[in-house]
């Protein structure tokens, strides 16, 4: 009896029957769980903040950082340039512990050896005259970076300025192989031939090419590119250049002056093992690539734009 008594006593009584008390509504966040939120929400922001100012920090040191290092490959370029070899040696050891390749001077290439390049010499448009400023580096959508137009802006016109650039490629197997270039702005010639963006057949041999551009009406010269790829290894043929037509090609005379390399791209030395069958590369004995850059009659009335020998003094 006394446990029913309790039961009926808890059951009458209980918190949730009491007379004229509604049932309790959900429960609303307290106050502090809000402010908690709001702190975390806050504390999000502030980090996101922070990270976005490291990674702008981060950026603008590496910037500083490449700059630092373009400025003083460009003075040893210029010291090698004027035989200030203490001078070279000591910007060379500085760039060293900058942990920066170090670029080597032209006259330093063998000349019987090929090093990656392309004799690039910018003129005035359309194929007109070559002026005072070259480049050795192959063209990957770099012609018209910032620090290139910055020099080329000081005295010419952006617009009125044209790219040719020529090289030799060993091939090693015969096959197939893919041209890429841009579908507009860049033309690709093989041993004088024009070819376009797609495939064709190559046999095993060396053939020389010429890549050109403009910025004629269109900015074509900034994103000018040019490969040629194994169509099923898709690995790329490499643009070559004898250290013989490098050297020559660096001591070209242009109004009276010397060419300027634009660039600081220092010649990437290839070990070429083989010019078809053979398999044994024979160093040909050939004028300056700069000397072949003619234009085909058939395409425009220009004269002739060969490049003149440059007789020693």
């Amino acid at each position: 009896m006394f446990k029913l008594a309790v039961a009926i006593f808890f059951l009458c009584f209980s918190p949730t029957s009491l007379p004229g008390q509604q049932s309790e509504s959900p429960k609303q966040p307290s106050q502090v769980k809000v402010a908690i939120e709001k702190y975390e929400q806050r504390l999000s922001e502030l980090q996101k903040t922070l990270d976005d100012a490291i990674d702008s920090f981060e950026e603008e040191k590496l910037t500083a950082h490449k700059q630092l290092i373009a400025s003083y490959k460009a003075a040893v370029i210029k010291a090698h340039d004027q035989n200030n070899q203490q001078l070279a040696n000591l910007l060379m050891a500085e760039l060293g512990e900058l942990g920066a390749a170090i670029p080597r001077p032209v006259k330093s290439l063998a000349k019987t050896r090929y090093y990656e390049s392309v004799l690039g010499a910018y003129g005035l448009a359309i194929r007109g005259k070559r002026v005072e400023f070259t480049n050795l580096k192959p063209p990957a959508r770099d012609l018209l970076d910032d620090p290139i137009r910055e020099v080329l802006e000081t005295k010419y016109q952006i617009g009125s300025i044209d790219y040719i650039g020529t090289a030799s490629v060993f091939v090693q197997r015969s096959g197939v192989y893919t041209v890429e270039i841009l579908d507009s702005g860049t033309q690709l010639r093989i041993n004088g031939v024009l070819f376009h963006k797609g495939e064709l057949q190559l046999d095993a041999r060396r053939y020389d090419i010429e890549i050109y551009t403009n910025s004629w009406g269109q900015p074509y010269m900034q994103y000018c590119e040019a490969t040629i790829k194994n169509a099923i290894s898709g690995e790329p043929l490499v643009f070559v250049n004898s250290g013989r037509d490098i050297r020559r090609f660096t001591r070209d005379i242009q109004d009276d002056q010397r060419v300027r390399r634009i660039n600081t791209w220092s010649p990437i030395d290839v070990d070429v093992s083989g010019d078809a069958a053979r398999g044994k590369l024979r160093e040909l004995k050939q004028e300056p690539a700069l000397e072949r850059l003619t234009l085909p009659e058939s395409e425009t009335n220009i004269e002739d734009l060969t490049v003149e020998k440059v007789e020693k003094r």
